[in-house]
């Protein structure tokens, strides 16, 4: 159970223009690079998986405006990664769509146009204006936006417009084609050095529609304190420092009394809300149906970092991705690995992802149950690694309901007296005026701080 993925804890280098200086690669020389998925076993997708979950949607409409999920291919290059999503803006004015790509992209270098018959759906993509000169550490060049198609019998690119179409919120592209950004030596645009600022197939477009109601079917229980074993560990935020519990809000859905869902969780309080690129709603999803094995619905969280390589984020633990990844059911996960799994549990209003301890060949590891799913891989159970030390960062944290945070702090008959709010989160010195909780030789009072 070593198979724990790992994300390099180093910044990605972006193709925007804002992100820093640009670097021309060359392509892989065979052909697209299309990389195996890093997890052992083929992860079989249910066809429910899919709609499971999905919230309500608006009515379509009839613009080709609006915010889209672009799935690009990113194949080109030894380091490809396969599928990524990416989120983008497309606006009309005078027959051309602009597809404006969101801040937190790796993969568009520049805005991308193309005419546009809203008669027929059809868009045509063609050469944009150079751009340059574009300062690199290998020297000055040119770029520009070119459209292409993979040549998979000649095994090359193929500069050339190329015809897309729009219909019912999607935007179909034909297959092996996509964008790139040449880098060439002179402003025309003529003198190709054989390498890219950026290049990826446009494999498809998808619209997407924040729900009218988000809340619809969902009631607020207060705010819960969540100890983030997802996230923060990558900031050196980790659960056992004092006063890492933020304030989340904690809704419970109105059907199924054991579900219940974070709201926003890395935004507002969050420590690193300033870190997330973000515009969407997100949400972490559990079930404490089975107190001894919470079940995460593994759920897009709202959090977008280019530096960090994430578009898209799923907060989960592994028992949920291993089934969800698998096709199976969390009873066959649990009778297949038994104790060898690190399972969340759920205990007097507290939810823990904890961790166990595993020794293989006489060495001892640490197997954390929190782990996330990132764009292309919303099961692919991701922990954080120091690539400096090759060591697993801690992950352990727990999400702690409303009124329950001060019954489970396991406080000391000391005399001493602690403090904390209604979260639970512990004071170092209330502000007077302020509502606390008092806790000394286990008894708890709510009172007015002076």
């Amino acid at each position: 159970m070593k198979q724990i993925y790992t994300i390099a804890l180093a910044a990605c280098v972006a193709l925007t223009a804002s992100a820093g200086e640009l670097t021309v690669r060359t392509l892989n020389p065979v052909k697209k690079n299309v990389k195996a998925t890093s997890i052992t076993m083929v992860k079989k997708e249910l066809p429910a998986m899919a709609t499971m979950n999905k919230a309500p949607q608006k009515a379509e409409a009839a613009s080709i405006e609006g915010e889209y999920t672009f799935t690009v291919g990113d194949y080109y290059f030894q380091e490809s990664v396969g599928e990524v999503e990416e989120t983008v803006t497309v606006s009309v004015a005078d027959g051309v769509v602009t597809i404006t790509p969101d801040p937190s992209t790796t993969y568009f270098l520049t805005a991308v146009s193309a005419a546009y018959d809203a008669a027929t759906g059809e868009l045509t993509f063609t050469n944009g204006p150079a751009l340059g000169p574009v300062k690199t550490s290998q020297g000055d060049y040119y770029t520009r936006f070119e459209p292409f198609a993979w040549d998979d019998t000649a095994k090359e690119i193929v500069p050339g417009e190329f015809k897309a179409t729009y219909a019912d919120g999607k935007v179909t592209f034909p297959a092996d084609h996509g964008f790139s950004w040449p880098a060439y030596s002179d402003e025309a645009c003529t003198d190709w050095i054989n390498g890219f600022f950026g290049i990826f197939d446009a494999v498809g477009m998808e619209k997407y529609e924040e729900p009218e109601n988000p809340n619809e079917g969902w009631k607020s229980v207060g705010n819960a304190t969540l100890y983030d074993p997802w996230l923060l560990p990558v900031f050196g935020i980790l659960e056992d420092g004092e006063g890492n519990g933020y304030a989340v809000e904690l809704q419970q859905n109105e059907t199924t009394a054991s579900l219940y869902r974070l709201v926003n969780p890395y935004k507002g309080e969050c420590p690193v809300a300033q870190y997330n690129t973000c515009t969407k709603n997100g949400y972490i999803e559990f079930d404490i149906a089975d107190p001894e094995h919470v079940w995460f619905n593994t759920t897009e969280a709202g959090f977008a970092n280019s530096q960090l390589g994430v578009t898209k984020f799923y907060p989960s633990d592994l028992l949920s991705s291993l089934a969800l990844g698998y096709g199976m059911t969390a009873a066959d996960v649990i009778e297949i690995l038994g104790d060898g799994l690190p399972y969340t549990t759920y205990k007097d209003g507290v939810v823990t992802l904890g961790s166990i301890e595993e020794t293989e060949d006489g060495e001892t590891s640490t197997i954390y149950a929190a782990c996330f799913g990132i764009q292309g891989e919303q099961y692919g159970a991701y922990g954080w690694t120091d690539v400096e030390t090759d060591e697993a960062t801690p992950m352990t944290g727990k999400i702690v309901f409303p009124g329950a945070g001060v019954s489970n702090l396991g406080v000391e008959n000391s005399g001493k007296a602690r403090y904390f709010n209604l979260q639970g989160v512990e004071l170092a010195r209330p502000a007077a005026g302020q509502v606390v909780i008092r806790v000394c030789d286990g008894k708890s009072v709510k009172m007015l701080a002076k």
